[in-house]
């Protein structure tokens, strides 16, 4: 079930957001008619923000036995039920790429923008740079089923996310190393 189940997993917070732009069903709708089962886990906030779209989601899909909404957003279990994941500009797919190794589609809405003098900076975003390394662009006409696994992305872990699984030692002696230095000072 696994292999034919999408973890649709949208942002929120502006015209990128699936979600908040109305577009979610549009991409829905071709996960289901490809017969895959689509899991809608929305951000916690779009569950504050935009409850009646959510709602509304809920409603038009209640009786496809192959769709559901996850309203616990923090059930990371569910990130192991799917073998693909659609999302916008969500950092979800950071999470979900580097923990399955699975298959993650982007859309391609506006990209977030957060800090509104980002332009001032010469400085290709993260999120905008890494997109097509660890995922795809899905225009939600094409078979998913033409999707394949990265296999580069022990590389691209390596090179960018550091201290796997030991970031807390690090952050703690460099706090340790800082208390000692400012005692002696």
């Amino acid at each position: 079930e696994k292999e034919n189940t999408i973890l649709f997993a949208p942002g929120w917070g502006g015209s990128h957001s699936l979600i908040e732009n109305g577009d979610a069903s549009k991409y829905i709708d071709s996960a289901l008619s490809q017969n895959y089962k689509v899991i809608l886990r929305p951000h916690p906030e779009s569950f504050k923000r935009s409850a009646d779209i959510i709602k509304t989601i809920d409603e038009k899909y209640s009786n496809n036995s192959n769709f559901e909404i996850q309203n616990d957003v923090s059930d990371f279990e569910i990130l192991s039920q799917s073998s693909i994941l659609i999302t916008d500009w969500s950092g979800i797919a950071f999470e979900y790429v580097f923990t399955t190794g699975n298959i993650v589609l982007f859309i391609d809405t506006p990209q977030k923008e957060v800090n509104t003098d980002c332009k001032s900076i010469d400085i290709v975003p993260f999120e905008k740079a890494m997109r097509t390394e660890i995922g795809y662009i899905w225009d939600g006409q094409q078979s998913i089923a033409k999707y394949h696994k990265k296999d580069n992305l022990d590389k691209i872990l390596d090179q960018n996310i550091f201290n796997v699984l030991s970031s807390d030692k690090v952050a703690c002696n460099y706090i340790n190393e800082l208390i000692k230095a400012s005692e002696y000072n």
